[in-house]
This record gives C-alpha cells, structure tokens and sequence, in this order.
C-alpha cells in the first residue's frame, strides 16, 4: 500500500471511527487520488529544479550583462567617447557618461532632470544638435554638430539609434568630441594639396617657359630688325635730300637699294607680323596658364557657392598639362551643365587627383615605346545630379587590391610617387562633404574610369 493510501484510510478512521470498514467501492477512488498526490509531488519536485535552474541561470545571464555593461564603459572610456541616453518626452539624460559629467561641469543629477536639455544644451546656443534630436527618426542615426558649452566650443560626432519605448522617443549612443580629428583631417587635406601642386610647379614653370621663350625670341627679332629698318629709312631720307640736286641722286638711290638688301627688307616685311601674332599667342598662352592657376588654388570655403564644373574641369587640364603631354591625349566631352553647389577648390583637386593617377597608369604601360594612350574626360546631367568621369587606356587594377582602392596610405606606386592619400581624401570629398559618390570600373588590359557623382540640389 502506498504511503498516500495509508495517510488516507487512518484519516477517514480518526472521522468516522476505528470501527469504520471503508468500502471496496472506494478502494479505486483512494488509488485515483493517490496518483494524483504522486503526481503533484513530481511537479512540484520539476517545478523546484526548473526554478533553481532558471534562478541560477539567470544570474548568470545578469552577471554576463554587467560584465558587458562594464566592458563597454571601459571602451567608451578608453577612446574618449561618452556613452548616453536622451529621453525626449522629458527631455533629460536617464543616463550619462562620466566623462560627460566631468567635460560639461554639470552634475550628474542635473543631467537627469526634467528639461534638463534646456539647460545643458540650450537651443540659442546648440539649435544644430536640438534640430537633429528633433529630426531624428526611428533607427540608427549619425551626425557631427558643433557643441557649445560655457565658453567652449567643439565639434563632437553623434552615432547610435532611435528609438519608441511605451510611447517614449530615447536616443542612445556615443558623442565623441572629433575638433582635433577635423583639425588634423584638414591639416592632412592642405599638405595633400601642396603636395599636389608642388609636384605640379615644374610641370607649369616649363609650360609658362615655353611661350615665354618663343616670345622671347620674337621680341629680339623685332628690335634687331628695327635696327636695319631704321639703317633703310636713313638711306630714303638721303635720297629724299638728294632730289635737290640732280647730281646726287643716282648715288642716293644706290646707297638706299644697299641698304635695303643688307636689311633683307622683304623677308623683315614678311616676319615681322608672324613674330608679333607669336608673340600674342605666346602671351596669351601665358595668360591661360595664368588664370587657370588661379581658378585652380580656388581658396577654400567655408560654405558651398555655385561654380561651373566644366570651366573648373577646363583649367585644373591646363595645370596638369605636364602631367599627361608626353604619355597621353586628352579627350573632353563636356555636356551643358547648371551651376552646381560645391566647394570648388576641393572638386579640382579631385580631379586633379584622378588625372595624376590616369597619367600615371599609362604611363606605366606605355613606358618608353614613344607610343600615346588616351584620357576621357567627360560630364553630362543625370537627372539630379551630375557626373564626371575619367577614363584612361592603363593596365587596369588588379582585383587583388580594388578593396583597398580608398583605403587611407594604401598605393600601388613606388616610393616617391605616391603617399595612398589622394583617393582616400577624394572619396570623403564626394562622400561626406558633397554627399554624393565616387566608385570605379575597370578591366585588366584595357583600363580604368573614375565616375564622380554630385547632387544638384544644396544639402
């Protein structure tokens, strides 16, 4: 008989009497119930193990997430970003880093304060970052504002996600002060483009002393010429006086036909004009290299203005003339294109960048076989953008290293030749600046086209 069996029966005689014969009938009824009585024992002895298994396992599940909580913070930490949380119905921080805390001046219970944004990032002083926390829509978001605070002023990179919690708009992520970044950034972007147009001075020295040369030489032809002619003038003269006296005159007209022959008249009558137009020519080819320079080293802006690519495309050719004379032909199809919101000085060194590098891979497979490849310049408006390309008949990049093609310091050329920072600049020119696209096309054997996309429409 089973212990719940036996606890049953002595319970129904201490009620009914010792005396008490329980029924056979009930003999299945007391079995029913005292499987019952076992089965609940083995739940509750399940329920008991699942309990302190789930109790243990969720320690450990929270002690791993304090243990990742802790490894973040520390991250954070060692790269100087500060980790946060913006409630936006309050407009407070449920949670800030300590660097935070330290940076600001502000306490750490006032950053956890109804409209504590009100305070630390006020919208007179900080409109940019309270317009993004506004804007901000549901996911991940990144931006870069400059940050104002009890007189310092920084610029600070915001990246995280957005998003709805029981009707609750938060904001959680890093803010990590970028001034220095941005200031080495620009500082690197200046010796790229010193680099670029020093390799370029000689290039346009030879180009301006070449016209200067041909001038040169026109402007001494002229004067010595002027010498002879002003020797044949004199003898006219005397003949002219000679007229006075009939004896005179014969030997007056020969000494005039002398002169005229030693002053080779006719071939002076002849050059003369040929010198002055090469002369012109010359100093208006001067004058081009000239004003390209200029339209070139356009100084940087602080803000976008509208520039004409064609034309700016037409003189950063010029500057780079010498790059490409001798190892390619260049061929520009530029389509009517309107004006277009850029900071100009860096869209030229872009292109000048591209034109270097297409002048580069010719070269490289042409060598010295006095053979010319081709550069193909072109523009044209795709619906609201516009599209520079520059396609050269290289060797093409090896698929070994096309991902690495922006990469910051990576390049294929020798020492000297290149430092692997053009492209990098280029792409976070377009990229980030521009907000448009840089991507290539190439083939072994054939050659390589940069295709430079760049929105219309201000952004």
């Amino acid at each position: 008989m089973l212990p719940t069996q036996r606890l049953l029966k002595r319970q129904l005689k201490r009620f009914l009497g010792e005396d008490f014969c329980i029924p056979t009938e009930w003999q299945s009824f007391i079995a029913a119930v005292d499987s019952a009585y076992a089965d609940y024992e083995a739940d509750r002895e399940l329920t008991e193990r699942s309990t302190e298994l789930s109790s243990r396992e969720l320690m450990e599940a929270n002690s791993d997430l304090l243990q990742s909580r802790e490894m973040f913070r520390l991250m954070a930490e060692s790269t100087n970003a500060i980790p946060f949380t913006v409630d936006l119905t309050l407009g407070c921080f449920p949670y800030i880093g300590a660097k935070g805390i330290t940076d600001s001046g502000f306490a750490e219970s006032a950053w956890k304060e109804p409209n504590a944004l009100d305070v630390i990032f006020p919208r007179d002083t900080n409109g940019d970052i309270r317009q993004h926390f506004d804007e901000c829509k549901i996911g991940p978001f990144e931006f870069v504002t400059a940050l104002s605070q009890r007189d310092h002023h920084t610029e600070v990179r915001w990246t995280g996600t957005c998003e709805m919690v029981a009707g609750t708009k938060y904001l959680r992520g890093l803010m990590l002060d970028i001034t220095e970044l941005r200031r080495l950034a620009r500082e690197l972007a200046a010796a790229q483009k010193l680099e670029s147009v020093g390799r370029l001075a000689a290039g346009v020295a030879h180009e301006i002393n070449t016209p200067v040369q041909f001038v040169s030489d026109n402007v001494q032809f002229v004067r010595t010429s002027m010498t002879d002619i002003a020797a044949v003038i004199n003898a006219y003269r005397k003949v002219q006086h000679a007229c006075g006296s009939a004896g005179d005159v014969a030997a007056a007209v020969q000494v005039a036909a002398d002169a005229e022959k030693a002053a080779d008249l006719d071939y002076i009558m002849e050059q003369a004009p040929r010198a002055l137009d090469g002369s012109m020519e010359g100093l208006g080819r001067i004058a081009t290299i000239v004003r390209s320079m200029k339209e070139f080293a356009h100084p940087d802006q602080k803000e976008k203005a509208q520039a004409d690519l064609n034309q700016a495309i037409r003189s950063t050719l010029v500057i780079a003339h010498n790059e490409y004379k001798f190892v390619a032909e260049i061929d520009t199809q530029f389509e009517e294109l309107p004006p277009v919101p850029c900071y100009l000085g860096e869209i030229n060194q872009v292109v000048l960048n591209l034109l270097v590098n297409a002048s580069h891979a010719i070269s490289d497979l042409v060598k010295d076989t006095g053979r010319l490849g081709k550069i193909t310049v072109r523009t044209r408006l795709d619906a609201e953008h516009v599209e520079i390309s520059v396609e050269d008949t290289g060797a093409g990049i090896p698929e070994a290293v096309r991902d690495k093609l922006f990469e910051p310091f990576f390049t294929t050329k020798e020492v000297g030749r290149g430092t692997g920072q053009g492209l990098a600049i280029a792409r976070s020119v377009i990229v980030k600046k521009h907000g448009g696209t840089l991507h290539f096309e190439t083939e072994c054997g054939k050659g390589t086209t940069f295709f430079i996309r760049l929105p219309i429409e201000a952004s």
